[in-house]
């Protein structure tokens, strides 16, 4: 694995949404600082209260749980049109992101038992270093597509392409995706003294977003 390469000696995998613990690692429940998460939970659709409750379990007395996942709107315009061709075309339109408005993640995190200090929705819209077709290729091929035979989703993605040019293609001829963003920043309600603590996450190769409650964490799990 990359992360015991790097030389990180204790490593073990399991689903975010229902934490499995490994006997050798039975001990770890309540020892860290922070936990953070960028680009994760939005894949959680099918449990998104259990990456939560994940967070929780492994979080100290008033440790915190910061991250970025994909907000409300996040891809718009693209999804709606992935999902009309696949209707056309008599497929379920099953949509593989759980992308919530910040209210909605609130209750979420405090039902969890976390005191929310931040919650927010960011757009930004991004140029695609290639087509957007081969961008759909990448993200969607095993979730939207997974049923699909690569010559009917090759065309299909083509006419997704069409059908985004409008608005996802710029005057240069480079193609663009309207990320929304949503992120936060949690305290476990057992907080006896608020605490400067963060995380850094990159938003895309080559820059980097600190989100602004992070420093001096010392032990951070990361899902």
């Amino acid at each position: 694995m990359v992360a015991k390469k790097n030389g990180i000696r204790h490593v073990f995998r399991s689903d975010a949404q229902n934490l499995v613990i490994p006997e050798e690692f039975n001990d770890i429940a309540g020892t860290f600082d922070a936990v953070f998460t960028n680009a994760a939970l939005h894949w959680c659709k099918q449990d998104p209260r259990g990456a939560v409750r994940t967070a929780k379990t492994l979080l100290k007395p008033g440790g915190r749980f910061v991250g970025e996942l994909g907000g409300h709107m996040n891809g718009l315009g693209l999804r709606c049109a992935i999902s009309q061709v696949l209707t056309r075309r008599g497929k379920a339109a099953v949509d593989p992101w759980f992308l919530p408005q910040p209210s909605e993640y609130t209750k979420i995190l405090e039902s969890e038992g976390f005191r929310v200090e931040h919650t927010s929705l960011n757009p930004r819209v991004t140029i695609l270093p290639g087509t957007l077709a081969d961008f759909v290729r990448a993200l969607f091929c095993t979730s939207y597509f997974k049923d699909i035979g690569d010559e009917e989703m090759d065309d299909m993605i083509e006419e997704v392409s069409r059908v985004c040019e409008f608005d996802h293609k710029d005057g240069t001829g480079a193609w663009t995706f309207m990320y929304v963003t949503g992120r936060s920043l949690g305290f476990d309600h057992n907080t006896v003294k608020k605490t400067r603590a963060g995380v850094r996450y990159g938003a895309k190769k080559g820059s980097e977003c600190i989100h602004p409650g992070i420093v001096n964490v010392r032990h951070v799990v990361q899902l």
